[in-house]
């Protein structure tokens, strides 16, 4: 071993000079492809937007909707209670006890059945917006 550094290679001027143009030019080149990623990102984010905006204008419709169909819902509901409380003050104004008696356990059952009827429906529709929320976050 000598005490003498090594001596590096010699390289071509001309080999180093197309090196560094290589280098500049995957520099450039890179930068491009970041700048363009930018804008495809950018371009992303305006359409999410636009899609949530679009997305929450559907939902106040929706909302609207239901909010009329209760309303109607209640409306024919009351009117149909106070077709029977109509009939039931007439029915005891004639004397026809049993005639009541009857038509409240009948309503009593179907009440009853009704709201049965309706919480499986309810239950049901909520496993089925859990099931469909479930598959539309994967």
């Amino acid at each position: 071993m000598s005490d003498q550094p090594e001596q590096l290679p010699q390289h071509d001027p001309e080999l180093v000079k197309v090196f560094f143009e290589q280098q500049a030019k995957e520099i450039e080149l890179n930068e491009k492809r970041v700048h363009l990623q930018m804008m495809e990102l950018d371009a992303n984010s305006k359409h999410a937007d636009k899609a949530l905006s679009l997305q929450a204008e559907d939902r106040k419709d929706q909302r609207a909707h239901e909010k009329v169909q209760n309303k109607q819902s209640i409306i024919f509901l009351c009117f149909i209670a106070i077709i029977f409380l109509v009939g039931g003050c007439y029915a005891l104004y004639l004397g026809k006890d049993g005639l009541i008696k009857d038509i409240v356990q009948i309503a009593a059952v179907v009440i009853g059945t009704a709201i049965g009827g309706y919480g499986v429906g309810y239950m049901k529709g909520q496993a089925a917006e859990r099931e469909r929320s479930n598959s539309s976050d994967q």
